[in-house]
């Protein structure tokens, strides 16, 4: 097969036949795992919206969640009732591993009664920081994913941080 190629800023990058084939086989696994596409489509998306960084936010994102996971062990869990935050935090680094997360799975990650978290979505996706899809294979589960608008957002917050968080 013939070597194609595109231009990038003058550099030239050669995408061989072995890597187009490689390519197809790939995307027809993902395909067949995915078949409404819209898990390839929403990697797609967070993929072009990462900034160079990424990983050194979403390691601060941990670090906000251990620290706040760190201080109820000195005070009661109910004075810190900060739900809606939990939740975009939880997406944003689940987010930076690759699965799209369910609602029970949310409500799990935050340690919060469902009816909490299920309340605190219909909130968030009022605010148009989270859009709640049905699973391709299972209609009876709900998945979550943050929209551009929070990903971008929580960006620009966890960039203002010092490094040593």
């Amino acid at each position: 097969m013939p070597e194609l190629s595109r231009s990038t800023s003058g550099d030239e990058e050669i995408l061989t036949g072995r890597d187009a084939d490689e390519l197809t086989r790939l995307l027809s696994t993902l395909l067949r795992s995915d078949p409404s596409g819209h898990e390839i489509q929403r990697f797609v998306r967070a993929a072009r919206s990462q900034p160079e960084d990424r990983m050194a936010l979403v390691d601060r994102a941990r670090n906000v969640v251990a620290e706040r996971k760190r201080r109820s062990e000195f005070l009661p869990k109910p004075i810190f009732g900060e739900p809606g935050w939990d939740i975009l935090l939880a997406l944003y680094i689940a987010e930076a591993s690759g699965p799209t997360q369910s609602v029970s799975s949310v409500s799990n990650l935050i340690d919060k009664p469902l009816t909490t978290t299920i309340r605190w979505l219909d909130y968030l996706e009022r605010e148009r920081l989270i859009v709640r899809a049905r699973h391709p294979l299972d209609s009876r589960v709900l998945l979550l994913e943050l929209t551009d608008k929070a990903r971008q957002l929580l960006d620009r917050y966890l960039a203002t941080f010092p490094s040593s968080i």
